[in-house]
């Protein structure tokens, strides 16, 4: 088996397949990338494969918690992965495993759960306790830096809630029962 050759524990690995052509495999704090379709009309395979160190964490790390993309197929691409803690680490190229930056997205000890890829506007990162987070990156930071974490919260104006305060009239407010949301999955509609 390949994966016990590279990886003695194989209990921690965890893969992904974009429909950008790039994968990944996540194995303690390391990712590996390579590219596994062919450039255009190509009829050969590229063979590089690019090794990063992913952020810090207590927690063991997802493949689901990384993306790669490109702005086009000949571009080198670009890497954001989220540590479970919230810890952002975003790589310009992955051809300059030494250039990354880290931002703290801030969730106060919420785990997180998917990074989902929405290009060119950024990334979204979702929590285990459904907190959605859209991460800025490159020139769409909007910053001085090159990446920027900002919560997404529901609509909060006049008429914001207005559905629970209906309910809260006809059948009485519940001040005993408490809601609990869990994330399933974010999907990408366009």
């Amino acid at each position: 088996m390949l994966f016990t050759t590279f990886f003695p524990e194989t209990s921690d690995i965890s893969v992904c397949l974009s429909p950008n052509g790039w994968a990944w495999l996540v194995h303690g704090r390391r990712l590996v990338v390579w590219r596994y379709n062919r450039l255009g009309n190509s009829k050969a395979y590229t063979a590089n494969c690019r090794e990063l160190t992913l952020p810090p964490s207590d927690l063991a790390h997802n493949a689901r918690l990384v993306n790669v993309f490109a702005s086009n197929e000949n571009q080198t691409p670009s890497c954001i992965a989220v540590s479970p803690e919230g810890l952002v680490r975003f790589w310009p190229s992955i051809a300059h495993v030494g250039s990354s930056y880290e931002i703290n997205s801030d969730l106060q000890g919420q785990e997180c759960y998917s990074l989902c890829n929405v290009q060119p506007l950024g990334s979204i990162l979702s929590t285990t306790t459904s907190t959605v987070v859209l991460i800025h990156h490159g020139s769409n930071s909007g910053q001085n830096g090159p990446i920027a974490c900002r919560v997404l919260k529901p609509p909060q104006g006049i008429l914001g809630g207005i559905g629970r305060r209906v309910s809260n009239l006809l059948w009485g407010q519940h001040t005993g029962l408490e809601v609990v949301s869990t994330l399933r999955k974010i999907i990408k509609f366009f």
